[in-house]
């Protein structure tokens, strides 16, 4: 017998019924994701070579002209003036010790 997904089962307000309908659910799911290894490596590199072709193709249809992100460095106001943030600079986190 066919065990009901939670599409198929009739509604009940049964919190226990409830829970083994979404533990099988989600056992199924586990199962056809399948085991952590080689396996799993492949399919996440296809899946990154799929998103890379459709970056791609939507660079060419827009015409190649993406604008360049251009990044400019954080500045504080101290005293009136602007100051360049030090980013590695952890003090306010060793205050509160």
């Amino acid at each position: 017998m066919k065990p009901l997904t939670s599409s198929e089962a009739p509604a009940t307000n049964d919190p226990l019924a409830d829970f083994k309908r979404e533990r099988l659910k989600y056992k199924a799911l586990r199962k056809q994701q399948g085991k952590k290894g080689q396996s799993r490596e492949d399919i996440t590199l296809t899946m990154l070579q799929k998103f890379q072709s459709k970056l791609d193709d939507t660079r060419e249809t827009s015409g190649g002209s993406v604008p360049e992100l251009r990044l400019e460095p954080v500045t504080a106001a101290v005293d009136g003036g602007e100051e360049e943030e030090d980013l590695t600079d952890t003090s306010w986190y060793d205050e509160g010790r």
